[in-house]
């Protein structure tokens, strides 16, 4: 049953568009806050309460570079699951 709601969590935080909009900009990539910001036209800190989010659920993590913040995806699978997704329902 922790598994059913583990996944519960997983799929409410990655049920915000801006969340996702965040996703599919970081990709691959690392990105920083302020390139988030940049690319999505979010405020800094609404950038910045999503991305919490998406790392209390484990989604993204971070790697520090001086005073610079830098954002992944923990596991590169949600991209192609986010893909598959898309698909199912188009």
């Amino acid at each position: 049953m922790a598994d059913v709601i583990g996944l519960q969590i997983i799929f409410q935080t990655l049920g915000e568009a801006n969340r996702l909009k965040i996703i599919e900009f970081i990709g691959d990539k690392e990105r920083s806050v302020t390139e988030i910001v940049e690319a999505t036209g979010l405020s800094q800190p609404l950038v910045s309460h999503h991305l919490r989010m998406l790392r209390e659920a484990r989604i993204m993590e971070t790697q520090r570079e001086g005073p610079f913040v830098y954002y992944r995806i923990r596991d590169q699978r949600l991209l192609e699951a986010l893909k598959v997704f898309l698909e199912i329902f188009n």
